[in-house]
């Protein structure tokens, strides 16, 4: 059979709006059809739940999950011969495992967050079954390590979106491929302009899921408040959304310089482009040194980047791996070297200039859907006959 006969079906949980899905699904499976492959697109959300809002997908009883998981599999087995890109091992994988074990279809897990054990704050990372029993049962075990152990060994390969979280698969698989988010190089061009009248506008979005998030922002609540009180001219935009960003606010409005955070609410995916190029520079700050933070690769900075912003981030996690320090972003130790690399942005539009347009570079060469779609498009032709 020609390797190119089968339809690739990415499976997902979230929908369009989170980034994991949009372009681990959705802008993967677009690449992989300009390769002559065919492909379709299964998101939990917006093909199977659509009227649950999306938070909530990860708070489902498990009664509701089991119900989505076989609607899911009914549709899955309309397509006998296809290869199964399982994107997260959530509860929703559970439909791709059983529909590869009664079809013999190969499967593909996309491992894009360490989600084992619980984060800094001990909020669990393994979005299974509340009942450990139905975990027991339909996943083979309780323990999300041994869960994914068996999981990994048996896909045909294995994506992982960091390079921690690729040295963690391969001690399960060699069949590893590293594959970050990445980012649409056509939707997120760069600035016209890097000469911009005060205030200078330093950017933060994204979704303020948990306390882990919520401590990253509030971070940078201090650190601008800081550079106000020393006679900056700066303000930090906050575009997202969460259960935490309540208090975020609050945070803001305490600081004793609210005027000096504007706050969005929510932004269409597709029109994000538009704000981070209206910005100055880009952040990325991490409070907590775990084994989650080091394994997320930051959608967010693939986007300031490729915008041609210039950026700051923390010194840790895969956003290390992606910024060369000095070169093409500035990378920040701590809260007085975050600091002090902004004033350095703040006051120097050549900085900004130089960073920004290496940044760019940098993303065109590595990170840029059509580089990471020609990656999968070449391992799947490797692994799946």
């Amino acid at each position: 059979m020609n390797r190119f006969d089968r339809v690739v079906q990415f499976v997902g949980l979230s929908g369009y709006s989170y980034p994991h899905t949009r372009v681990r699904c959705y802008n993967f499976a677009s690449e992989l059809r300009r390769h002559g492959f065919k492909t379709r697109v299964m998101s939990f959300h917006d093909r199977i739940a659509p009227n649950t809002p999306e938070a909530e997908m990860y708070g489902l009883s498990d009664r509701k999950r089991i119900s989505l998981i076989l609607r899911a599999l009914i549709r899955l087995l309309r397509y006998p011969r296809s290869v199964l890109y399982i994107q997260k091992l959530h509860y929703h994988s559970l439909s791709a495992l059983w529909a590869a074990r009664l079809t013999g279809q190969p499967y593909i897990l996309d491992y894009d967050d360490f989600e084992i054990g619980a984060d800094p704050y001990g909020v669990p990372l393994f979005c299974g079954f509340k009942n450990n029993r139905f975990q027991d049962v339909l996943f083979g075990s309780a323990e999300p390590e041994k869960i994914l152990a068996s999981v990994a060994g048996k896909a045909a390969f294995c994506v992982a979106a960091s390079g921690f979280l690729r040295e963690h698969l391969l001690t399960y698989t060699q069949r590893v491929v590293y594959i970050p988010t990445g980012v649409d190089t056509d939707r997120f061009v760069s600035k016209k302009t890097y000469e911009s009248g005060p205030p200078v506008t330093v950017l933060w979005n994204g979704v303020v899921w948990g306390e882990i998030i919520r401590d990253n922002v509030l971070f940078l609540i201090d650190v601008i408040s800081s550079l106000v009180s020393s006679g900056f001219d700066v303000v930090l935009k906050i575009v997202g959304r969460g259960p935490f960003m309540s208090e975020v606010r609050s945070y803001a409005r305490r600081s004793g310089f609210n005027d000096r955070f504007q706050f969005i609410d929510w932004i269409e995916p597709d029109e994000m482009c538009t704000v981070v190029r209206e910005a100055d520079i880009g952040v990325l700050p991490l409070v907590n040194d775990d084994p989650w933070t080091r394994g997320k690769s930051p959608t967010k900075l693939f986007e300031y980047m490729a915008s041609g912003l210039p950026v700051v981030v923390s010194n840790r996690g895969e956003a290390v791996s992606v910024v060369r320090n000095e070169q093409n972003g500035l990378i920040a130790d701590g809260r007085d070297q975050f600091i002090e690399s902004l004033k350095r942005l703040i006051i120097s539009a050549q900085s900004r200039r130089e960073l920004g347009e290496s940044a760019r570079k940098t993303v065109m060469e590595r990170y840029s859907l059509p580089v990471l779609g020609s990656t999968l498009a070449e391992t799947l032709k490797t692994y799946i006959k």
